[in-house]
């Protein structure tokens, strides 16, 4: 698969938002200005995500939707009816980018998936192809077994899991990278350190943060839950942080991570 795909530099990440608040959530970061959202079928927010889009009066080609199979879908019959039910509660005739949210190696069943995706995206209801949580051995698996891989990978990275090493290994085979949990779940707003460097550039520590991974070509998918957040966030972009910060921030890597390591989740 040859990668002309390039997401938006910043989407709203729609994990653990409540379903009650989900549409309004998306209709005034609509009005902010966001136009990347990414969702999943086990966060149960698809149909009030398509609920605000569709209200939104946007045409289909102003924004990005991006869902994912759950472990428990997994499978080429389970990847089929798992898309058609994400379909449904999104409201649309095709998702964006369509990925596998963990490969669960111990099920082996993410090659299969895969190659079924890439049928589904002839069929014309996934625009692009991608998976979630996939290590190098993994993605190495899929160009070894079917000849092709993902358009884009999303996985946890933050200052202190950078995952150098598999970002050089997306660069090198056209596979764009993307951050989930690009803040550590919140934990770097008690780093007095990101503090202070947020201090010395005038930014808050989000923007700080954020900005270091776009500076690397790596899109993110933060959270948020209020008009201030979603502004302030999405203003990350504008941001050109100094050489000298940059590298203060690439030392803050501990191989720590927030969420499961992927090979241990199945």
């Amino acid at each position: 698969m040859t990668n002309s795909f390039t997401p938006a530099r910043i989407g709203l990440g729609l994990f653990k938002v409540p379903v009650e608040s989900t549409q309004a959530l998306v209709e005034e970061a609509l009005d902010v200005g966001y136009r990347h959202f990414d969702c999943a079928s086990n966060y149960g927010n698809e149909a009030q995500l398509g609920a605000a889009l569709s209200n939104s009066g946007l045409d289909r080609s102003n924004f990005t939707v991006t869902s994912k199979a759950w472990i428990d879908e997994l499978g080429p019959t389970g990847i089929q009816d798992a898309l058609k039910r994400s379909l449904d509660r999104l409201g649309l005739d095709s998702v964006d980018i369509y990925m596998i949210h963990w490969p669960a190696p111990e099920r082996d069943l993410y090659v299969a998936s895969f190659q079924e995706m890439l049928l589904l995206r002839q069929d014309g209801l996934i625009k692009n192809v991608g998976v979630s949580n996939f290590h190098i051995d993994y993605l190495e698996r899929l160009r070894q077994e079917i000849g092709s891989l993902p358009v884009i990978n999303q996985v946890e990275r933050h200052p202190y899991l950078q995952q150098q090493e598999l970002f050089t290994y997306h660069s090198k085979h056209g596979i764009a990278s993307q951050a989930w949990g690009p803040l550590a779940r919140a934990e770097v707003f008690a780093d007095s350190r990101l503090a202070s460097l947020a201090e010395r550039v005038g930014a808050s520590i989000a923007q700080l943060v954020l900005a270091w991974q776009l500076s690397s070509a790596v899109s993110v998918i933060p959270k948020a839950s209020s008009r201030k957040r979603l502004e302030e966030n999405l203003t990350s972009a504008d941001l050109v942080l100094p050489e000298d910060v940059l590298k203060e921030l690439n030392g803050f890597d501990r191989d720590y991570r927030t969420g499961p390591n992927p090979a241990d989740k199945n």
